[in-house]
Parts: structure tokens; sequence; C-alpha cells
């Protein structure tokens, strides 16, 4: 792949930022109702998910208030192997192509932008507090993960 630069926010509206596994992607034991789901990305791989049963209308609620950016794994594979599950929009949402250092790769593409970045675990905040290491962060301040927001997406 080409090198590749995000599509910078449209806008004023904050910014939030996902991780797919064990956000949209139940990766143990379910908590909550979950499909599994046979995904591929232009038909190169296949791999079997369990995605939570509310987990597209949750999306979609949530992409009324917020310009959507994926940080994971699966790059610039994720919108186009979840878009028929989640029931994403045709345009891609754009990816951070990044795995280490996300924090600053986050701050940046927000670029004075409010943002919440959701994932498990969160990874790469080294000088940071610690109860961050187990929070999840809106701009730079943390918040506990059992805040409202949170369970709009899991």
């Amino acid at each position: 792949m080409a090198k590749y630069t995000a599509r910078p926010p449209r806008g004023d509206r904050p910014v939030l930022v996902l991780g797919i596994s064990d956000v949209v992607v139940i990766e143990g034991e379910p908590t909550v109702p979950v499909t599994m789901h046979h995904l591929s990305a232009w038909g190169r791989w296949v791999r079997d998910v369990a995605i939570p049963d509310a987990a597209a209308q949750r999306l979609h609620d949530l992409a009324a208030h917020f310009d959507i950016v994926w940080a994971s794994e699966w790059g610039h594979n994720a919108h186009t192997a979840f878009r028929e599950p989640l029931e994403l929009p045709e345009e891609p949402w754009p990816f951070l192509p990044v795995q280490f250092d996300k924090l600053a790769h986050i701050r940046r593409y927000a670029d004075g932008l409010p943002w919440v970045w959701v994932d498990d675990p969160l990874v790469d905040l080294s000088g940071e507090p610690r109860s961050a290491r187990t929070a999840s962060w809106c701009g730079s301040t943390p918040l506990p993960a059992s805040s409202a927001w949170m369970s709009m997406i899991c």
C-alpha cells in the first residue's frame, strides 16, 4: 500500500477514534448478545468474528455526533471488512496507519478538536498517569471506563 495520510476531520465535530478488538469485535466470552460474522476485505483473507448485535445502531448513533476514525490492527481493511455487518456508509471512515504510539498520532490527527479514544487495551501511554492505563481518553483527560458514553459502543 502506498504511503497513506488519513483524511482530516471534516469541520468542528469531535473525533471518535475506534479500535476494533473488544470494542467492535468481542474477542473473549461475550457478555452481550453477539452474532458471528464471516468477514473478508477484497476476498484476500477470511476471519470469523463476534460482533455485538447492537453495534451497528450504536455506531450509527455515534456517527451523528462524531467524525469517526479507525485506529486498529485492521488498518485499511477495517471499513471494507465491517461495512456490511455494521451497516457503515459507503465512503470509508479514515484510519490512522499506526499500531504503536497511537496517542501521539491521535493528538496530531485531532489537531485541537475534542476527541475520544476507545480501544482495548489502551497502550503506549508511557508518561501518562497510571490511571490512564485502564481508562478511555477524551482530549487529554482520562475518563473512567464506566463513563456513560462508553456503553454506546459495547
